[in-house]
């Protein structure tokens, strides 16, 4: 059975989630880790390189001190995400465009209900490095900081 689930050398992940599609007995997760670590092919693809460690960032002294915002996708609509790094405390509002204007609209409906967050911490999306976004945060105090996503590994 282990050669079955192994066969596409799909890694431990995807093995250990085939197996557990099809059948369960005592040990199978260790029985799968085993068969991967045993394959010289699995083995000789195996990425190298450890990952990257998280980079924790400290709690802030107060609520609203350090906010962070995201856009993402659900069902077809696009949502800007806010996280208050002090709660962990979430909005979450549906955007009808994409564009800086529509984000900033939406930032402010969230800063009139909870306050103005002394840093802003976003991507490098088109919307939050454009000069209007700049403008946005300089004329309201706010120090937006932008980070790599690409290379940086933030813990919320």
């Amino acid at each position: 059975m282990l050669k079955l689930i192994h066969k596409s050398h799909l890694g431990m992940t995807n093995c250990k989630k085939r197996a557990r599609e099809v059948m369960y007995w005592p040990r199978m997760n260790t029985e799968v880790e085993r068969c991967v670590e045993d394959c010289a092919l699995c083995a000789s693809y195996q990425n190298q390189q450890p990952a990257e460690p998280l980079k924790p960032t400290p709690t802030p002294d107060l609520p609203y001190m350090l906010v962070g915002c995201d856009l993402f996708d659900f069902q077809s609509k696009t949502y800007i995400l806010t996280v208050d790094y002090y709660s962990k405390y979430i909005d979450v509002l549906p955007l009808t465009s994409t564009n800086t204007t529509a984000i900033v609209e939406a930032l402010k409906s969230i800063f009139a209900t909870h306050g103005l967050p002394t840093t802003l911490r976003s991507d490098n999306g088109p919307q939050f490095s454009s000069s209007e976004f700049k403008k946005f945060s300089r004329e309201l105090g706010i120090d937006h900081q932008n980070i790599e996503s690409a290379f940086s590994k933030c813990e919320w």
